[in-house]
Order: structure tokens, then C-alpha cells, then sequence
């Protein structure tokens, strides 16, 4: 029966053992520095080298190995920590040679991945961890970055370490000015992940277990002689709304709102269904254009980005095959959209492409005398831009309509 190969897994073996296996000589570098190591202890802790060291292998006959395209420097601490278990001290960070240290770790980490040095890699996380998990504010740097992508898997996960802290930390804004010209040459792969990551953070609410711990405020509505209060919780309040955010900011327990002019309560009772369930109630009436108009205005009045896309997923279904009455398209006219908001853009898209203008003109539609000025203008040039387009780009896009969704960036899942 073939003797077992040692794994790294297993108990690492005593000096005094290992130092009684053969000595193999492997060449580092351009200028071929040599080592004088022992075997058990390179199979041990390197499945490159149990695969190098294999009867089968000519390095394994020769004696000698020969690894030209590594530094010394790395190789010197992947030596230290198969001899001692320890990491050298030139690979600590925050030292006064930071930046070569720094250098040094990333390099070595690499030497580790490609030597099959789990332990190492993981040593080095270690590292990498406590430095830049301290309350003070340091984030990779940016030469350290395109080292490790231009070197490591996309799986590895010290690349995900690295994103989710320039993320987290919001690295972007404290870079120093030779970090800004760095900056240039941050690899793709880096960008696309942290954007996707930057997202993905943003959009994460709050846990409901971490909502319920927070605190309550009251808001109260005056509906004409009548008032109707609501308890919620202010983290979901602060999470969701820009509005919120501003008004809670000194620390208010109540907050009383005058008339709501053309908005219900049921509009709001919509709101904070949306909140707390993240979906959207039965209470909209799906055959009804203006109450989920009129939710989408009072979300864009209290700067709620996520029920706004919400809303436009089922407008856009809605508008796919039709458009909006003039009597609607006045409604959201008169509600305080931004110019470029997507629901004006969509609304006057949806005119031009499902025959609105047609209708008009063969049929005399009734309450077309009715549509704003703004919105006749921006069909204008709407059908303009399309008499230029081919046929087959004449569609809706769903992609074309999205709202930013502005969450509080400080107010991340489970914290």
C-alpha cells in the first residue's frame, strides 16, 4: 500500500522530524537564488511542491527546482513561515515602510496562491483583516489593487475583501492626491465588482429582526376635521426616504403634517405597506391609473426611490400597449416632477409609440384640448426623434425609466 502524501491538513511536522527528510535546492528568481530546503516540509505546506517532489517529476530525480518569474522577497517569507509558522515582520502593515510592506504582503499572497499555501493565504488574510477593519480609515491602495487582479482568480477571496473595503469605506473619497493618478489604472475587473457591490449594498434593506429593535416616531396627518396617526419605525423611515432623513435628523418623535392636498391617506397607507413588506399592496386598484399616480407623486415628494421603481415596473406593464388620459397626464404635470423624471419621459414615450398621436388626429380624442402645453411640446420632438429611428428601435424599454433609488448608505443589512 503507497504511503500516504502529507497535506497541509494535517499536524506539521516537528523540526526534528522534518529536518531528518532529504534537502532539495530550489532557484528563485532571475538571478537564481538558491535554498537549501527540506522536502517534508515543502510537500507539507505546498501542494505545488508535493506535486513537484513527485517520483514521476524530473525536479524530483534532479534535486533542484527551479522557479525563475518569483521574487526573492516573497519567497524569503513563504521560507520563514514553513520553517517557523510565523509571518515575518517585514509583512506587517502600518509600519514605517508601509508602502513596501504592503508591497511585500501582496506579492507574497500571490506566491502563496500559486504555491498551493493555503495556510499562508490564510495567515495573510489575517493581516490584511485587522489592518484595514480599524476604526481609522485605510483602504487598499490603488498599485496594491492592480497587483492582486492582474495575479489572482476571480474566485479568490482576498479580491472580494478588497472591494467590499474600498465600498464600505468609501475609499473614493479619500484618496490622496498620487493615489488619484493611480486611480487611472484600477483594472476593470475591480470597477465593474465594486460598482455591482456598491449597489448591491445600497439596495440591501434593513433586516425586519434590526427594524423592529429601532425606534418608533408618530406621524400624523390632518385629513380635513379628522387626524390619523401612524407608528413606525424610524429606522425604515430614514432608510427609505430622503425626506425622512432630513426631518428625523434632530432627533423628532412626532411629526404632524398639514392637508395632503390631492394625496389620501390611503396613498400613504400604501407607502408604509411598501416599507415594511417591500412589495406592493393588493390595496392599489390595478384597473385604476391614477392611484398608483398618485402614490408614485407622493414617493417622489418624500424622496422614496425604491417605491418609485417599484411603481414603474406596473406603470410600465401598464403603458406597454396604451397611454396615459389626458385627464393623467395633467395629474402628473401639476404633482412636481422633475423635468426628466422617468414617469414624464415614459408617459409622453408611451403617447408616441401607441398611436396617442394618431388618436388624436383620426378620432379627436376626447380631452386632448385638455393636455398641458409642456407635455404637447415634448411629443413634438418626441415624434421628431423618432421619424429618424429605424423601424425595429420604435419600442419601449424598461431599462430606459429607472429612478435612483437613494437609500441611506450608512444604514447597511444587519448592523
Amino acid at each position: 500500500m503507497a504511503a500516504k502524501e502529507p497535506s497541509y491538513f494535517d499536524a506539521v511536522p516537528l523540526p526534528s522530524i522534518a529536518v531528518t527528510s532529504p534537502t532539495v535546492i530550489v532557484k528563485v528568481g532571475a538571478e537564481g537564488k538558491e535554498y537549501i530546503l527540506h522536502t517534508e516540509l515543502l510537500k507539507h505546506h505546498s501542494g505545488y511542491f508535493r506535486g513537484a517532489l513527485a517520483g514521476a517529476f524530473r525536479e524530483a530525480e534532479e534535486g533542484v527546482i527551479p522557479i525563475t518569474d518569483i521574487d526573492t522577497d516573497a519567497f524569503d517569507a513563504f521560507v520563514d513561515w514553513i520553517y517557523r509558522s510565523t509571518l515575518n515582520t517585514s509583512l506587517r502593515l502600518g509600519s514605517p515602510k508601509a508602502d513596501k510592506g504592503s508591497s511585500v504582503s501582496s506579492r507574497t499572497y500571490i506566491l502563496a496562491d500559486r504555491l498551493l499555501v493555503p495556510g499562508l493565504k490564510s495567515a495573510l488574510m489575517d493581516i490584511y483583516f485587522e489592518f484595514f477593519l480599524r476604526p481609522k480609515i485605510v483602504v487598499p491602495r490603488c498599485r496594491m489593487i492592480v497587483e492582486l487582479f492582474g495575479n489572482l482568480p476571480e474566485s479568490d477571496p482576498l479580491l472580494r475583501f478588497v472591494v467590499d473595503i474600498w465600498v464600505t469605506r468609501k475609499a473614493v473619497f479619500h484618496m490622496i492626491d498620487c493615489e488619484k493618478v493611480d486611480a487611472l489604472d484600477l483594472p476593470q475587473d475591480f470597477l465593474t465588482h465594486h460598482f455591482k457591490s456598491d449597489a448591491m449594498k445600497k439596495n440591501e434593506a434593513p433586516r425586519t429582526s434590526a427594524v423592529a429593535a429601532s425606534e418608533t416616531v408618530v406621524i400624523v396627518f390632518k385629513l380635513r376635521e379628522k387626524q390619523k396617526r401612524y407608528t413606525i419605525h424610524k429606522r425604515l423611515l430614514t432608510y427609505h426616504s430622503g425626506y425622512f432623513r432630513s426631518r428625523l435628523a434632530d432627533g423628532s418623535e412626532i411629526l404632524y403634517f398639514p392637508e395632503l392636498g390631492d394625496f389620501d391617506t390611503m396613498d400613504f397607507d400604501i407607502l408604509v405597506d411598501w416599507m415594511y413588506e417591500r412589495s406592493l399592496p393588493s390595496l392599489i386598484d390595478m384597473d385604476s391609473e391614477e392611484n398608483r399616480l398618485n402614490v408614485y407623486l407622493l414617493a417622489e415628494n418624500l424622496s422614496i426611490g425604491t417605491l418609485k421603481n417599484a411603481l414603474m415596473d406596473s406603470l410600465f406593464d401598464w403603458l406597454s400597449d396604451g397611454y396615459l388620459s389626458a385627464s393623467n397626464v395633467d395629474l402628473i404635470f401639476q404633482g412636481d416632477l422633475p423635468k426628466d423624471d422617468p414617469l414624464i419621459r415614459l408617459a409622453v414615450d408611451a403617447f408616441c409609440y401607441n398611436e396617442g398621436v394618431e388618436d388624436i388626429i383620426v378620432n379627436g380624442e376626447e380631452g386632448a384640448d385638455h393636455l398641458p402645453q409642456e407635455f404637447l411640446v415634448l411629443v413634438l420632438r418626441k415624434m421628431h426623434h423618432l421619424s429618424k429611428l429605424p423601424e425595429a428601435d420604435r419600442k419601449l424599454k424598461r431599462e430606459d425609466y429607472k429612478t435612483a433609488e437613494c437609500v441611506s448608505p450608512e444604514d447597511k443589512d444587519g448592523e
